[in-house]
């Protein structure tokens, strides 16, 4: 699916860990015959660690957390280094938007590498599985490429647990046919698809098994937000993340739920911690942020603050946790 060839060589920047995303590269990487090298991430080798390794081994793939792969990269280009090599970008551990994939290639292109294809997947832990995208065009997503063979998936109305039809939206339900040690039945996922399943031949690699759409939302993070004290809202903050992470203008941010005058007492508030790229205007910045906001989800930030590329990796975590803060929520130490 991804076009590994036995030559290619592999970095894999994971973390160290009981990793789905790790040991799936590990084995795929045996069952392809293909070299990798596996870096543990930050916490390992550190950002300098992972440079080196890509700049040393000259890999055809790399792969890891979309925020931690953005990170080396950014940190490579502004050390000067040139990496044409690298022709696939593998995603996961978290959502990756079409947005964000134009973002990462501009600055592939920007260090040589041309027609890079930038993949995302999509697993859980509990189906000790992932499935990826095909290669295409970055404006467009393939789904992601199920196995028919080894599992059922099915779309339900959350509510009901009706099953719904071919591209209906609803929530992901899986049922693994050849798992061991502790299979559940038609797990509950709490994933909720929009476009469901789709079983025609996939356009772009005519593979004839079934795709799941890419539009995925974890209904964890779908927050309830008492923005007055009269009544609270729910808020898909998946939205906002599409919206942050697509702006070209931001290099990195973050969403912090808090309370207001840190009093428990008092309604809930949104700050939006952002690192701009180069010299852009930060107040046309935050108009865009503020109104696409306000389209997304009728939610406008109470602030917007304006932090080095250094606070922000700090506030982030990326070169010490396994996963970025990507969203922080403070309400419950209040």
């Amino acid at each position: 699916l991804f076009d590994v060839r036995e030559d290619d060589k592999i970095v894999n920047m994971f973390p160290f860990a009981p990793h789905l995303a790790f040991w799936q590269v590990v084995f795929g990487g045996l069952a392809a015959n293909a070299l990798v090298l596996s870096t543990g991430g930050g916490k390992a080798l550190g950002t300098a660690g992972n440079i080196s390794s890509i700049v040393k081994m000259q890999p055809a793939m790399i792969l890891g957390v979309p925020s931690y792969v953005y990170h080396v990269l950014r940190e490579a280009k502004d050390q000067g280094h040139q990496m044409p090599y690298i022709r696939r970008v593998v995603l996961g551990a978290s959502r990756v938007t079409l947005g964000f994939k134009q973002k990462l290639a501009e600055l592939l292109r920007e260090m040589g590498a041309r027609d890079v294809a930038i993949l995302g997947t999509y697993g859980f832990t509990e189906s000790r599985c992932a499935w990826g995208e095909c290669p295409t065009s970055l404006d467009v997503s393939s789904g992601y490429h199920l196995y028919p063979d080894k599992e059922i998936f099915e779309i339900i109305d959350p509510k009901t647990g009706e099953v719904k039809g071919e591209g209906e939206d609803g929530e992901i339900v899986y049922t693994p046919l050849d798992a061991h040690g502790t299979p559940v039945l038609r797990f509950r996922t709490g994933d909720y698809v929009k476009g469901g399943i789709t079983y025609e031949p996939c356009p772009y690699c005519q593979r004839r098994v079934p795709r799941l759409s890419s539009d995925i939302t974890r209904l964890s993070d779908v927050k309830d937000l008492q923005l007055t004290k009269v009544k609270g809202a729910l808020v898909n903050l998946n939205h906002l993340t599409e919206i942050l992470s697509d702006l070209k203008d931001i290099d990195e941010w973050q969403l912090e739920l808090c309370k207001k005058n840190d009093d428990p007492y008092e309604i809930d508030q949104l700050h939006v911690y952002v690192s701009p790229k180069g010299n852009c205007d930060t107040e046309q910045l935050s108009r865009q942020i503020r109104s696409q906001m306000v389209l997304a989800s009728e939610l406008t930030p109470n602030e917007i603050f304006y932090v080095t590329r250094e606070e922000i990796i700090h506030r982030l975590g990326i070169e010490q946790e396994n996963k970025e803060k990507r969203i922080v929520d403070r309400r419950k130490e209040m």
